[in-house]
């Protein structure tokens, strides 16, 4: 894990529990990743909860692969509303993307 100011990066290894019926990895524990690391960056230094999110996906992860999220704002943030975007690749290949606004409870 990745943890500077503006950026998380947060790994997981894929396996057997991972995978869907088709034998992939699935689009829940993709979800699952970029999710902790919204959560992450989000509640870094102040309070907040995810009001949205949007989730895409690309392509696919097998077994043994590392899938990398990596969490970083998405715009500038004047309010309580933040906006963050996550790349989940494998190597350079791009298998999903999640896109999330957090609501800031408490600085």
């Amino acid at each position: 894990m990745v943890d500077e100011p503006g950026r998380v990066v947060v790994e997981m290894t894929v396996s057997e529990m991972h995978l869907d019926e088709s034998g992939e990895v699935s689009s829940g524990a993709l979800f699952a990743l970029a999710d902790c690391a919204m959560s992450l960056i989000s509640n870094a230094d102040v309070t907040a909860v995810a009001v949205a999110t949007h989730f895409v996906r690309h392509g696919t992860a097998a077994p043994g692969q590392i899938v990398t999220a990596d969490a970083r704002p998405a715009m500038r943030a004047d309010g309580p509303e933040r906006t963050w975007d996550i790349p989940l690749t494998v190597g350079d290949a791009c298998v999903a993307r999640f896109v999330g606004t957090t609501l800031t409870l408490s600085r």
